[in-house]
């Protein structure tokens, strides 16, 4: 990583590959987020972040509620919570405020339809939980334990993300204008993948 004077090597790590960036505000401090990972679905993610500088001082998320997560996908960020999905179909968020600290107990379930977890995004104030035929939407219900997000239960949707399409090592979707594009599925098989455009409330192929 490099600034105008800078250069860091984040890490070293043998067989890692950086597959996420992102920023995001906490306590009105920007920071970076970089994830790295193996290249398999069995070795958790590791996760470092930068608070305000950006060529120094890189900290890597070391809490064991976050470690022993097998991460899929990018982690998300919304009102002071970082987010990310496990392979048991489990949003876990990080204490408010924070990136380094994690609970046990932080977690929803996405449990309309348990398909294989792919990766969540992020559109306004939604989170979505994209498993490999499905999406579930989340919104910050300031639940005063366990996890903040509640479902949109009306909101299951018939789409999800195919994970042959290199959701676990690069961006996955886009947005523009406030919609989210991404290349998904619907039920049926790897023949239905197609883009999608998602606005928030309805999803359409396009």
């Amino acid at each position: 990583v490099s600034d105008i004077t800078t250069t860091t090597t984040i890490v070293t790590a043998a067989g890692y590959i950086p597959c996420f960036l992102d920023k995001t505000s906490i306590s009105g401090v920007e920071n970076q987020v970089v994830q790295i990972k193996k290249n398999d679905n069995t070795t958790a993610q590791r996760a470092f972040f930068n608070a305000g500088v950006i060529g120094t001082a890189w900290t890597e998320i070391s809490d064991g509620d976050f470690t022993g997560i097998i991460h899929r996908g990018k982690i998300e960020h919304m009102d002071g919570y970082a987010f990310v999905l496990g392979s048991d179909n489990k949003i876990y968020n990080s204490d408010i405020n924070s990136l380094a600290n994690w609970t046990a107990t932080g977690f929803i379930s996405k449990l309309i339809q348990r398909d294989h977890a792919v990766g969540l995004a992020r559109l306004s104030n939604q989170i979505i939980a994209f498993g490999d035929e499905t999406a579930e939407v989340f919104y910050n219900a300031g639940n005063p334990s366990g996890s903040p997000l509640s479902p949109i239960k009306q909101l299951q949707l018939k789409v999800g993300l195919s994970p042959m399409l290199g959701t676990q090592t690069a961006q996955y979707y886009c947005v523009l204008s406030n919609r989210m594009y991404f290349i998904g599925r619907e039920v049926g098989g790897t023949l239905a993948v197609g883009i999608y455009m998602y606005d928030g409330s309805s999803m359409h192929k396009i």
